[in-house]
């Protein structure tokens, strides 16, 4: 069975669990050497760079989206036999 190492946050927007990927022993063993402050200042960084790069991807996922809208390149359809209805950004044709 396979060992599975988590980063635990608790914070304003609730309790999170950021799996930690240890791909062969080398990581976990580094992490068990370290002393108490060490293995927080190291874990603090790597849920900064989580949460740095979410919010990245957020923006330029609304930019993408934004521009889309201006440009009239936002497309819809009803999802059938459901209340549903589906959007998606119609790319713009490459120019040869």
């Amino acid at each position: 069975m396979k060992t599975r190492y988590y980063l635990r946050v608790r914070n304003g927007t609730g309790d999170h669990a950021l799996p930690l990927r240890l791909y062969g022993k080398g990581l976990k063993e580094t992490l068990a050497a370290l002393d108490s402050n060490s293995l927080y200042w190291l874990l603090n960084e790597i849920y900064s760079v989580h949460c740095d790069a979410e919010k990245q991807g957020r923006e330029f996922e609304r930019q993408d989206w934004s521009k889309a809208a201006a440009e009239g390149r936002l497309k819809t359809r009803k999802v059938r036999g459901q209340n549903n209805v589906k959007v998606w950004i119609e790319r713009p044709l490459a120019v040869v």
